[in-house]
């Protein structure tokens, strides 16, 4: 259960990075 939460809060940190990095390259 515990690794599940962390598996799910690991792929939004990845997420929130590859957006933030995206918009940083558009600009």
């Amino acid at each position: 259960m515990i690794g599940f939460i962390l598996n799910v809060i690991i792929s939004a940190i990845m997420l929130v990075v590859i957006f933030y990095g995206f918009k940083k390259l558009m600009r």
